[in-house]
């Protein structure tokens, strides 16, 4: 590809990646059906997971959602930051450190985006010789404009680098209107697991225990992601798996350590939530405290539900929650007195 052939990126860019067929598929249970285990001898299930980025539309990710029976499915994110995505500065190129292609913002509006690639020549000690725009590209909200806006002392190579900087970044940009990353669908799992009261098995996660009465949502998710990893974007492998844990004393013993540990950890961090709040109580609204009350309730109802299923109490967790209720009804005076003084 030459300067002179007056190609512009993006135009021949064939269509876009189709589904992964050919590598690993994602097992959806190790053993069978997770209702097969819905009974008095199984305490619930072990889960763990691996989740590769995909390649998927909106209405394909909502239609796998809904065929599975969840009320809620991942959500694509929008065009424009799809668009900042692809030309975000970590989209840049180095000849052998003489010479660096570089993607700088240029304007970020509600109607316009752009960003410049810039070719800046060093001398051996990394000093900067020379800094110029090469390439533009502009984001209308609707599509990708490129511009060749190189000077004429631009040499072939440089120019030939900063075209193919373009040209990718408006390949990314196409992909990744029809992209979810792994990091975005273990978000919306870890948010799935929670509606199912999951606690963690490991200090630093990554494998989970859920109830036996989640089972039925549990399954749901599982087929969800095996069915999802039609679309994935590379070989990375795609599991999401469950296994039974049995009702016995050693597991028994198992799941309640993971209990104390991860209801703990919540406690942790809602004493740091309350105590932000505590230092700002004259402008915190009515609603944000209620949100937290909400949360503590919750988080009392879990450790209820384990006790229940384990068959036993937690004194600890019990009086670490209450004197969270005591800290909320401290904190809804407090903000009923600041909120007096100032109508009086």
């Amino acid at each position: 590809m030459s300067r002179e052939s007056g190609s512009e990126p993006g135009t021949n860019q064939g269509s876009p990646q189709g589904h992964d067929q050919g590598s690993l598929e994602m097992t959806s249970n190790i053993i069978g059906n997770i209702s097969d285990f819905d009974n008095d001898g199984t305490l619930g299930f072990v889960v763990w997971h691996s989740i590769a980025d995909v390649r998927i539309t909106e209405g394909e990710v909502q239609a796998l959602a809904a065929k599975h029976g969840m009320a809620t499915a991942p959500k694509l994110g929008s065009i424009s930051d799809a668009f900042r995505r692809a030309t975000s500065a970590s989209q840049k190129r180095d000849d052998n450190g003489k010479t660096r292609y570089l993607m700088r913002p240029v304007k970020d509006s509600a109607g316009e985006i752009v960003r410049e690639i810039v070719i800046e020549r060093v001398d051996t000690h990394g000093k900067k010789l020379a800094h110029f725009g090469a390439f533009r590209i502009t984001f209308d909200g609707t599509d990708a404009q490129v511009e060749d806006i190189s000077p004429a002392h631009t040499s072939q190579n440089e120019w030939t680098e900063c075209h193919l900087l373009a040209e990718r970044a408006v390949k990314n940009f196409k992909e990744f209107q029809r992209s979810l990353t792994g990091k975005e669908l273990t978000r919306f799992a870890m948010k799935c697991m929670s509606a199912m009261s999951y606690i963690n098995l490991r200090p630093n996660g990554g494998v989970y225990f859920v109830p036996r009465s989640k089972a039925e949502s549990l399954e749901s998710i599982t087929k969800f992601f095996a069915e999802l990893s039609q679309y994935k974007a590379s070989s990375a492998p795609m599991i999401f798996s469950s296994a039974p844990v049995p009702n016995c004393p050693v597991q028994r013993d198992q799941i309640a350590e993971g209990v104390n540990m991860t209801v703990n950890s919540d406690i942790d961090q809602m004493i740091g939530k309350l105590a932000d709040l505590r230092e700002e109580i004259g402008s915190v609204r009515e609603s944000t405290l209620s949100k937290k009350a909400e949360a503590v309730a919750e988080l009392r109802q879990k450790a209820a539900m384990y006790s229940k299923i384990l068959e036993t109490e937690n004194e600890t967790l019990a009086a670490r929650l209450d004197l969270l209720d005591q800290t909320i009804d401290a904190l809804f005076d407090k903000h009923a007195e600041e909120q007096a003084k100032k109508t009086a």
